[in-house]
């Protein structure tokens, strides 16, 4: 928590253990030149993971995995990738290797700042924001699923629609 450690800025860390709450602190907002910015962080204040869900997402899968309940080496249950469209073959495996093949660029520029086009900024501020696994779903494939890496928030937002409709 002390800015100063040179181990980034960490708002909060808890600890669960067995079910059970073991140990828990808590810092302060600070921004990227160490100014408080806000009240202290506590139990109750909402924090953005941003990426770090991820790891959740991911363990929830394989949780849902052990269950049964999902199948890494199937076709990923999207209800937009019907029956004839090539997107339809993509196994969830692929979409937590993030080797789906679907076409999202996760750039933070805006539209048209230096030609950037700005899937992520449009999924989650724009049009998608309302459903934002629909929103990346619906892009089409780049490549053959499997066939290149492409870190995507997108794809993450899809396995979270899939987990959630599990």
């Amino acid at each position: 928590m002390d800015p100063d450690s040179g181990h980034g800025r960490t708002r909060a860390v808890v600890v669960v253990q067995g079910g059970r709450l073991v140990a828990e602190r808590y810092g302060d907002r600070t921004d990227a030149w160490g100014e408080v910015t806000g009240d202290p962080v506590g139990a109750t204040t909402p924090l953005l993971s941003w990426s770090m869900a991820k790891s959740m997402l991911h363990a929830v899968v394989g949780m849902l995995v052990d269950e049964g309940r999902l199948h890494p080496g199937e076709p990923a249950p999207v209800p937009q990738w019907g029956e004839g469209d090539p997107r339809a073959a993509i196994t969830l495996e692929q979409l937590l290797a993030m080797r789906d093949g679907l076409d999202f660029a996760e750039d933070y520029a805006p539209d048209g700042e230096a030609g950037a086009v700005s899937h992520v900024i449009e999924m989650l501020f724009g049009s998608g924001a309302s459903d934002v696994a629909g929103f990346a779903a619906s892009r089409p494939l780049a490549h053959e699923p499997g066939a290149a890496f492409n870190y995507s928030s997108g794809t993450s937002n899809i396995i979270s629609g899939i987990v959630a409709r599990t």
